[in-house]
């Protein structure tokens, strides 16, 4: 009995990890399907343990836990195949220290089982939060980088997966030599690898960010300049009318006097669109979204598109501006993009909406497209060159302030939502 509890025990310990790693979000949904799988190879597990016995579970346990749980999460949750197996290796390498801490322990208690066991079980759940807290972040960021690079990093635990199974599993070549030598080297040549790895990767994204940064304070000056020359015609245009309302004043008198109603109100019309057209338009109160939806409402007409804006943001705000540039800079680049390949004018169409509620920046960007987007895990994926960055970094900068972004198409319209 206290094998089988050691058995299930570490099933839901190494499951969890994956749910960590993988970044799965926890949802009614997610909770159901991971409590069924446990429960559904838990079972399986006790059916194979009472027939065969605990040497064949060993042994058949790649192929009756491993593989189903890779399966699971690939068709469950939309996962990759190299982000599952990459995942799952280093769940397996963090199985390691709750087996030998257990057997330390035990060792002090002449081996008991139930000692064994019950250290197993509290070892792991220390190790979970340990992994939530501080392993979890760097791991799922790991995930956000290419297919290449994550198959790449998947080599080492997977040798070391497959060397620890041929040696202590199917063949006893690791028990017939020093095997704490032999142990605390695996653990200690993996331990050094990632540590590696997460330090690189961190470096990597420091960098990312500034030259995410240096990219956005860019733009910030082209369209502050932008708005300055739109300020100055402005004002250039407003000089000419009050110059000249001298003159429309008495063209107006003229007319009703010579009771020319019509073309006196036809005039005063014509006045107010002029006026109105050398105003620069305010969205909201936050000056840093004004700039930004300035320039790409300026950009969007230039290219034909219509464009409909629809922003509430107060002038404080909890986002940083540069982080706000960022998603609203890229996700209306996309939008134009997209709107330009669609060959019917009157199709190009673009919805931007920008508000605060209950203290949370809320945007959604919604266009038409033509053609097929593709999704990988539900994030929008591009084949061209140089595109499908905009994605990334939009990604990026919600995760920084732990929001919730979406990406949906329907009906001809993709929308993008982002909560922070």
């Amino acid at each position: 009995m206290l094998g089988i509890l050691d058995y299930i025990s570490v099933l839901i310990y190494g499951v969890l990890i994956m749910v960590f790693f993988l970044d799965i979000k926890i949802n009614r949904k997610s909770v159901l399907a991971v409590s069924l799988y446990v429960l559904i190879s838990g079972f399986l597990q006790l059916v194979l343990y009472n027939v065969f016995g605990t040497d064949a579970l060993e042994k058949l346990y790649p192929l009756m836990i491993h593989l189903p749980v890779v399966i699971f999460f690939v068709y469950i949750f939309k996962k990759r195949y190299n982000l599952v197996f990459f995942v799952l290796f280093i769940s397996y390498i963090f199985t390691a220290p709750r087996r030998w801490i257990g057997e330390v322990v035990a060792s002090f208690f002449n081996n008991d089982a139930y000692i064994l066991v019950v250290t197993k079980i509290v070892v792991s759940i220390l190790l979970l939060i340990v992994i939530y807290r501080f392993l979890r972040p760097f791991v799922n960021r790991i995930l956000n980088y290419s297919s290449k690079r994550i198959t790449l990093l998947t080599v080492v635990p997977a040798v070391s997966y497959c060397i620890t199974y041929a040696t202590t599993v199917y063949t006893d070549a690791l028990y017939n030599s020093n095997m704490l030598v032999v142990g605390l080297f695996s653990v200690g040549f993996n331990l050094v690898f990632y540590t590696f790895i997460i330090a690189y990767f961190i470096e990597m994204d420091k960098s990312f960010m500034l030259q995410t940064e240096q990219t956005v304070l860019e733009m910030q000056i082209d369209t502050i300049a932008i708005q300055i020359e739109d300020y100055k015609t402005s004002q250039k245009q407003g000089r000419i009318y009050r110059h000249d309302l001298r003159h429309h004043l008495h063209y107006i008198s003229a007319c009703i006097g010579d009771n020319h109603t019509d073309e006196a109100l036809a005039y005063i019309t014509q006045i107010n669109k002029d006026i109105e057209a050398t105003q620069v338009r305010e969205y909201c109160e936050n000056t840093s979204i004004n700039l930004i939806l300035s320039t790409y409402v300026t950009k969007a007409k230039n290219n034909h598109i219509d464009i409909e804006i629809d922003a509430v943001v107060p002038m404080a705000s909890a986002v940083h501006a540069i982080d706000v540039c960022i998603i609203l800079s890229n996700a209306i680049e996309n939008a134009i993009h997209a709107s330009q390949k669609i060959v019917n004018e009157h199709n190009k169409k673009i919805r931007v909406s920008c508000k605060v509620e209950n203290k949370k920046l809320m945007i959604e960007i919604c266009n038409n497209y033509e053609g097929e987007i593709q999704f990988e895990e539900n994030i929008p994926v591009s084949t061209e060159k140089d595109h499908g960055l905009g994605v990334k970094s939009i990604i990026t900068t919600v995760k920084k302030y732990q929001g919730l972004y979406a990406f949906t198409e329907e009906n001809g319209v993709f929308t993008m939502r982002v909560i922070l």
